[in-house]
């Protein structure tokens, strides 16, 4: 099931013409020469040319039983997306298409969905910002159009005030990683990674990533930076409406 959703998530990227490659936990298992299978779910990694497609490519597998919504459930195409697939012996694997956004000499991730535990302020601010996106996906505020106006707009001052203030922690991968890419072929499937996917994973999981570390933290490598949204405030104002698709009917 794991293999199959694997090559359905692929070849469903090229049918759109997005430029993903296989990221994260995934290409860490790959670079290793470990099986891909079993794993806790399925990463790929895009650039933000690619988010109007990606858009497409969300109703594209909504379409196909895919439960989708955006990453960290804000109600903008911003982050990615999440997708899970519920396999016929009732398994839900989950899929995850991250977006990495140009900034200076690095594509970063800004994971506001992840304030940083220490900082009070940025905490509480994200458990407001987090309300006013389940709010502005909820059933009623769609039928209320004056009304979802409002909010919305209310919703526009917050995130400013949120991505000036909160404090997240972000992933920063030298632009020199994501510049070239390679196809290798998994599961008899072309897929993109990094060219220099060694260095990479290694910039990325710390210079003993070839030896699995349960204790393995983000901090074991030099990807984690701790700071505000403010060089993200263009890509979240400009950013689509996303509305994650329904919950699947026995979950």
């Amino acid at each position: 099931d794991f293999i199959e959703v694997f090559k359905d998530i692929n070849i469903s990227l090229h049918k759109f013409n997005i430029n993903a490659w296989m990221d994260a936990g995934l290409l860490l298992k790959y670079t290793r020469g470990q099986s891909l299978f079993p794993s806790s779910d399925i990463d790929f990694g895009i650039k933000p040319k690619d988010i109007n497609k990606l858009l497409l490519f969300s109703k594209y597998m909504e379409n196909r039983d895919y439960l989708v919504a955006s990453t960290g459930n804000i109600s903008v195409i911003f982050e990615g997306i999440n997708l899970i697939k519920k396999t016929k012996d009732g398994k839900y694997i989950p899929v995850d298409i991250h977006i990495y956004y140009p900034l200076e000499d690095y594509f970063c991730r800004p994971n506001s969905h992840k304030p940083l535990k220490q900082s009070y302020i940025s905490r509480n601010f994200f458990r407001i910002f987090n309300k006013f996106n389940i709010i502005l996906n909820s059933k009623y505020l769609q039928k209320a159009f004056i009304l979802k106006r409002l909010f919305k707009l209310i919703y526009f001052i917050y995130s400013k005030i949120y991505f000036h203030i909160a404090i997240t922690t972000q992933f920063a991968i030298p632009k020199i990683y994501f510049e070239n890419f390679k196809y290798v072929k998994i599961y008899n499937e072309k897929i993109l990674i990094p060219k220099n996917n060694i260095n990479y994973i290694e910039w990325r999981y710390g210079p003993n990533w070839l030896v699995p570390n349960k204790d393995w933290r983000l901090t074991d490598g030099n990807m984690v930076l701790l700071s505000n949204l403010k060089k993200y405030w263009i890509f979240f104002s400009s950013a689509q409406i996303f509305i994650k698709s329904k919950y699947f009917k026995d979950k």
